[in-house]
Order: structure tokens, then sequence, then C-alpha cells
């Protein structure tokens, strides 16, 4: 999970769409709008050659961005989703939890909040790298760089 997590931050800094310096206040999601299933495309659980399931239980990785923020992600492979809290002054974000589905990617993690017809939130990670995309109703997209505080390791042996 975490090469994962590593491999996404990376394909994340390829996708980031426009930046802007511009402070902005971002309507947050309701929390009855931040509910909701979100199937695996392997179900909640899947198997692997080996024939064992994987159970991952949360991972809680912390990440420092640009212009002052901070995300703190705590995923759940086995659910499908993450609880991001975000702090991103330059978006108005103050300790603001927000919960993400999984969203096909085709490199790294992407997950997606897209409930508040106000906002859509994008987290895309690869390797220790995120990006934060938030999206509002005008179709202005305002991203946060990030970097993981966890240092990297190898896995050779």
């Amino acid at each position: 999970m975490q090469k994962l997590l590593i491999a996404t931050a990376v394909g994340a800094l390829v996708l980031t769409g426009c930046t802007t310096n511009n402070s902005q206040t971002i309507k947050q999601p309701k929390p009855q709008e931040m509910q909701g299933k979100h199937a695996h495309k392997y179900g909640d659980k899947h198997e692997h050659k080996h024939g064992k399931k994987h159970h991952y239980g949360e991972i809680t990785e912390k990440y420092l961005c640009e212009k002052d923020g901070k995300v703190t992600a705590k995923y759940n492979p086995d659910a499908g989703h993450a609880l991001l809290n975000i702090t991103a002054p330059s978006l108005g974000l103050e300790s603001v939890d927000v919960e993400m589905q999984t969203a096909k990617s085709a490199s790294g993690m992407l997950f997606v909040n897209d409930v508040n017809p106000e906002s859509k939130y994008e987290w895309h990670t690869k390797n220790k790298f995120g990006v934060l995309d938030v999206t509002t109703a005008d179709g202005a997209v305002y991203s946060l760089k990030c970097e993981g505080t966890r240092p990297m390791h190898s896995h050779a042996h």
C-alpha cells in the first residue's frame, strides 16, 4: 500500500491543473453530502494470485502543502474511501473533514468528493506526493501541491 501511495504522488504532479495565488473561500460540503457507499472495482475484499484476501485497515498519512497547507489522510482501502482533514488558508479551509471515494486513476490513487454541486474535491497521490484540486461551480480549479512527511523506504531485501 505504501508503494502505491508513493507511486501516486509523482503522477499527481503531472496531472496538476492550474494553480492560483488568489485567496478564495471554497464552499465546504455538508456532512450529509459526504456520506455514501462506493463499490471498489474488486469489491470490498479481493483475492490475489496467492489466494489470500487482503484487509488493510486504516492507514494515516500526513502531508505538508504549499501556501501553509496541511492534509491528514486516513485511507481505508477495505472500504474504498479516505477521510481527509484539510487546512488550506489560501482556500479558506481550516481543519475541514472531507470524505472521499476512490475513483479510477491511470497512475497512483485518486479520491473524489463531488456530492456538493458548489465544489468538487479531488485528492490524487503518487509516491509521497499529493495534489488537492478543488473545482468550484463556475469551473475555476484551485490546486494545492503536498508532500508526505513520512520518509520513503526501500523494499529491497
